[in-house]
């Protein structure tokens, strides 16, 4: 999807820095273009962590020790 022009040229930084400090408690991370928006799976116990480095984190939805999060692009 980053190959296809979706994203601008100084958005790969960007977009590798999101991704890089995601990493540290997600499971997985996708970018969905049609919502401009980062989505990622992070164990429940990590969730108050991620909300505290990121400010604009929603919960989509909760099933058992994992959550389902969207990042604002």
């Amino acid at each position: 999807m980053l190959g296809k022009g979706l994203l601008k040229v100084d958005d790969y930084i960007r977009f590798g820095k999101i991704v890089d400090r995601l990493s540290e408690y997600c499971y997985m991370v996708m970018f969905v273009p049609k919502k401009s928006k980062i989505v990622a799976t992070v164990h429940s116990k990590n969730l108050e962590r991620l909300k505290e480095d990121f400010k604009d984190v929603k919960v989509v939805a909760v099933n058992g020790g994992l959550a389902f999060v969207e990042l604002k692009w």
